[in-house]
């Protein structure tokens, strides 16, 4: 049967065109849109079945139809797929065929199924087709591409809103927990000890970093109050921009145009991009904090919290808003939503209170009761955290300033420095506090000292440079970090990729419609 039948007549044929269509949807979203489609199909069956021509379109425009959407999500079809796959690389690689042919091949073939290579990895031809050859490489690859497709499915289906899943769908909640739990458990099962008998579960390490939620809050916390301190010290204005990006890129406007919460990020990136490249054109010297949330949609949006010269702020207002601007700028509504801007009057409140929340309910929502659509601020956390998970967006950045490893190397030192200032450097840095730490790293002008590993990767490839200690540019002395020499003492049972995860994921997802909070 034919869209163009289903959307004219009303019979049983709109049912089969119907069927046809639940058949090709992520499993974990079919309730919710199948009930939507009945109701509107009671309603207006022509709107309903119009619905389901464009989802329909939408699953097919897709790049996983060699295999159903369905097996990307059961663990015993997953691992067959990426066996396969890996197989077949294995054979276009066939040592008879010359490199260039090779390379070719194996790009068009990961390609194929929606991958996208990093730029890096496309220079490094040998690396790309060990990857390609490898079954755990293309598991990972697979369920980070059909996570994001049928979370693609869910926006251009609406259930992604705060009426119903806000942020991220429930199966990427649903998955992002599944991966904390095989990770935990790997790590858990994994030991390791050091040359004097010290022996930790990588978990324990984990929780001792700023992998751990709370310790990752402290820190970003410490550079930001650090950060007003030091503005405070050199006579520096606080300024607090909200960027927002053009209608046709929110899921709920009747102007979206397909793009996803990433292609989002990459534009918010990119009006970033050229604010940068026009500040140094005008060396406007700015440091502080960029931080990315969702709308309730799904839809990015990037808060800044910058200082700068008393005299030169109104000019940083003035280039955000070109640049925000730039795009669709004559939209209603533009010049009033797409930057806003906050002058901070210390005398009202300090710089640190205006972003204080936003770091706090975009990692575990604590001291914040409710986010701003009042849902509780600690599941509204974990659902913003699948979300930047989910689509590898970077949700806090430092701009300007020492960099925070100079910070957490300094803190591994334990030998004292003959020089003042470096000195300095070091005990703040021990004691927690970054403003009188950037006053004495700028006089000590700290970098990195590295150390290139003698160990290779599973791909034979060299594993990047270790920092081992810092030294000062003004001074030449050098400052060794604490470091010990780790090894493995047991093998986890199984392996990260299929730990506790059941063979299919549907036997642990709730499928109801009521959104998890």
């Amino acid at each position: 049967m034919s869209w163009q039948t289903a959307t004219d007549w009303k019979t049983r044929e709109c049912m089969k065109f119907a069927g046809e269509t639940y058949g090709m949807m992520p499993p974990t979203s079919r309730i919710s849109i199948t009930k939507d489609y009945l109701k509107n199909y009671k309603r207006d069956y022509k709107a309903a079945n119009l619905s389901f021509v464009r989802l329909r379109k939408i699953i097919e425009s897709e790049q996983l139809a060699d295999h159903p959407l369905t097996a990307y999500f059961d663990e015993e079809r997953l691992q067959e797929i990426s066996e396969f796959k890996a197989l077949t690389v294995k054979q276009l690689a066939c040592p008879s065929y010359i490199l260039a042919d090779k390379v070719v091949s194996v790009t068009d073939y990961i390609e194929s199924v929606g991958i996208e290579i990093p730029e890096q990895l496309k220079k490094d031809d040998h690396g790309l087709i060990l990857r390609a050859m490898d079954t755990d490489w293309w598991r990972r690859q697979l369920r980070k591409v059909s996570s994001r497709y049928a979370e693609k499915i869910a926006l251009h289906y609406g259930l992604v809103c705060k009426n119903k899943s806000i942020y991220c769908s429930d199966i990427a909640v649903q998955r992002y927990r599944a991966m904390k739990k095989r990770n935990r458990a790997m790590m858990e099962g994994t030991v390791i000890e050091n040359e004097v008998g010290f022996a930790l579960s990588l978990q324990e390490i984990s929780d001792r970093t700023v992998a751990n939620p709370a310790i990752r809050r402290a820190e970003l916390m410490t550079r930001i109050r650090g950060f007003d301190d030091y503005a405070k010290h050199t006579g520096k204005a606080a300024v607090f921009i909200t960027v927002t990006a053009p209608s046709r890129y929110h899921t709920k406007s009747d102007k979206w145009t397909g793009e996803t919460p990433k292609d989002t990020q990459c534009y918010l990136n990119g009006v970033w991009s050229r604010i940068r490249a026009q500040l140094a054109r005008e060396n406007i010297e700015i440091f502080g904090f960029r931080v990315a949330e969702p709308h309730h949609d799904g839809t990015p949006h990037a808060h800044f919290l910058l200082f700068v010269k008393p005299k030169l702020q109104r000019r940083l207002v003035q280039i955000f808003n070109q640049y925000a601007l730039q795009e669709d700028g004559d939209e209603r509504g533009a010049k009033k939503v797409r930057c806003q801007v906050i002058f901070i009057d210390r005398k009202t409140g300090s710089a640190v209170s205006y972003i204080s929340k936003y770091i706090s309910k975009n990692i575990d929502g604590f001291g914040v009761e409710n986010d701003l659509y009042g849902f509780d601020a600690a599941s509204s956390a974990e659902r913003i955290t699948a979300w930047a998970s989910l689509w590898g967006i970077r949700q806090f950045q430092q701009i300007g300033g020492i960099p925070v490893t100079v910070w957490r190397t300094l803190r591994r030192i334990e030998t004292e420095f003959d020089d003042e200032d470096s000195e300095a450097a070091r005990k703040y840095a021990d004691s927690g506090e970054w403003d009188m730490f950037t006053r004495y790293c700028q006089k000590a002008k700290f970098d990195l000292l590295k150390e290139q590993p003698q160990e290779t990767n599973k791909y034979g490839e060299e594993c990047p440079p270790k920092v081992v200690g810092v030294f000062s540019q003004v001074t030449g002395e050098i400052g060794l970090a604490t470091t010990h020499v780790w090894e493995l003492r047991e093998q986890p049972w199984t392996r990260v990729n299929n730990c506790t995860e059941p063979k299919n994921l549907l036997e642990k997802i709730d499928l109801s419609t009521e959104p998890i909070h």
